[in-house]
């Protein structure tokens, strides 16, 4: 340990996306810190992480499954986050997946569940900032030629 943190390698993850809200990424970031010694803890923070940025994005319903359809995003990501949801949620509850250490299906899917909590992100969060920044960089460029 040092500063109260496990310091031998237990890494092995992906960055988070940049434009991830803070404190999504911070559960994000401790996934991936474990996600080679316990995949099954690693997916259920990553379902913690994606509810975090659908709350974080004012969605609307009492359960993160109602929350994510209330989102209207294109099908393709919606069934990625329903995919993060039920992951950790048989991370958690069920026996569905080998989450067993040793097991490659676990490390494939805590690894898919990281790059899909990351596409997440750069559509709720990435792709708004990206685009404010081209409008207002075209307003300023009309702007400066009147």
């Amino acid at each position: 340990f040092e500063g109260g943190k496990l310091v031998f390698p237990t890494g092995g993850g992906i960055p988070a996306a940049e434009c991830m809200p803070k404190d999504a990424k911070e559960v994000f970031e401790e996934a991936q810190s474990i996600i080679n010694l316990s995949p099954r803890a690693a997916c259920a923070m990553l379902r913690a992480c994606v509810e975090r940025m659908v709350n974080a994005s004012e969605a609307e319903g009492k359960t993160l499954a109602q929350k994510i359809e209330s989102l209207n995003l294109p099908p393709t990501l919606t069934k990625i986050a329903h995919v993060c949801r039920l992951v950790g949620n048989d991370a958690v509850h069920d026996n569905v997946i080998d989450f067993s250490i040793d097991s490659k299906e676990a490390l494939a899917v805590s690894g898919a569940m990281s790059r899909f909590a990351n596409r997440i992100a750069e559509e709720l969060f990435g792709m708004a900032e990206e685009a404010d920044e081209w409008t207002a960089k075209i307003e300023a460029a009309r702007a400066n030629k009147k």
